[in-house]
C-alpha cells in the first residue's frame, strides 16, 4: 500500500452528467502524466468496465474484490476492477469493508466511478474518500442534484473536500451562464478552472472502449482531459511516479 494514496469518489444523484466518461479519461489523462492510477467501477450497469472495452460480468469484479481476491485488470488504459450486475448484491453493512479493500491497492490514485445515485454504495464510498468530485451540466436538476449530494456529505463526511466539473460544456447557451453564476457563488466547494467541452470523440471514444487519448489524441475533449489531470495534479497534491 502507498501510504499518500489518495481516494477520490466521482459522484452525481444524476445520470448522463459524464460521470464515467470523467472517471476514464481524467484517469487515463493522470496516468500520462505518471501517476499511478486504479480505477473502481461500483455501478452495477458496469459503465467504467464497458468503456475500458471489457464486458461487465464477465470477469471476477467488485463483489469478488470486497471479499479479498485480487481482480484488478491491467490490460486496460487504466487499470480496473470491474463492474456489473453482481455489484448490485453486495451488503454493505458498513463502509469499512470498501476501506479495508482500498487499503490494500498499491497505486497513487483511487477513482470510485459511483453508481448515478445515492444509493448505499454511493454513500459508501462518500464516507471512505478523501476528495469528492462532481461533475454537472448546466441544468437546474442536475445543479439539484449537486446539492443532494453535499447534503448527504454533510451527514457521512462533513470535512471531506469537494470538486465541481463543469462537463458537456456548451459557453455559448444563455443557461450556461446562469449556472456558471450560481457555482462561483457557492462555496461549498471547488470550482474546477477546467471545463470539459462537449465533444463528439468522448461518448465515441466509451463506445469503442478506449479512453479518449487512445481513441482521438488530438481532439478536444483529448486536450480538456489532459488540462484537467494538470489542474488536479495541483489541487489533490498529487506527486508523479519516478520524481520527489
Amino acid at each position: 500500500m502507498n501510504l499518500k494514496m489518495l481516494t477520490v469518489a466521482i459522484a452525481s444523484q444524476k445520470g448522463g452528467v459524464g460521470k464515467t466518461c470523467t472517471c476514464v479519461n481524467l484517469g487515463s489523462g493522470l496516468q500520462e502524466h505518471k501517476v499511478k492510477v486504479v480505477l473502481v467501477d461500483m455501478d452495477a450497469q458496469g459503465s467504467a468496465t464497458y468503456a475500458l472495452g471489457l464486458v461487465p460480468g464477465k470477469q471476477p469484479g467488485f463483489d469478488r474484490w470486497l471479499e479479498g481476491e485480487d481482480v484488478v485488470r491491467t490490460d486496460t488504459a487504466v487499470p480496473l476492477i470491474p463492474g456489473g450486475t453482481d455489484t448490485a448484491y453486495v451488503k454493505w453493512d458498513s463502509p469499512e469493508i470498501l476501506r479495508k479493500a482500498i487499503s490494500k491497492l498499491d497505486c497513487d490514485l483511487v477513482l470510485l466511478d459511483c453508481p448515478p445515485s445515492l444509493v448505499p454504495a454511493t454513500v459508501a464510498a462518500l464516507v471512505v474518500a478523501d476528495r469528492v468530485l462532481v461533475p454537472v451540466l448546466a441544468d437546474p436538476l442536475v445543479l439539484v442534484g449537486l446539492a443532494q449530494v453535499l447534503d448527504t456529505l454533510k451527514d457521512v463526511n462533513p470535512d471531506v473536500p469537494v470538486d465541481v466539473l463543469r462537463s458537456r460544456y456548451k459557453p455559448a447557451l444563455n443557461m450556461t451562464a446562469e449556472a456558471d453564476s450560481v457555482l462561483v457563488s457557492d462555496n461549498r466547494f471547488n470550482l474546477l478552472r477546467i471545463s470539459i467541452p462537449e465533444n463528439v470523440a468522448i461518448a465515441e471514444s466509451a463506445g469503442h472502449g478506449q479512453s479518449i487519448f487512445d481513441y482521438a489524441s488530438k481532439s478536444k475533449g483529448a486536450s480538456a482531459f489532459k488540462a484537467l489531470a494538470g489542474e488536479v495534479i495541483k489541487e489533490w497534491g498529487l506527486k508523479k511516479r519516478g520524481r520527489k
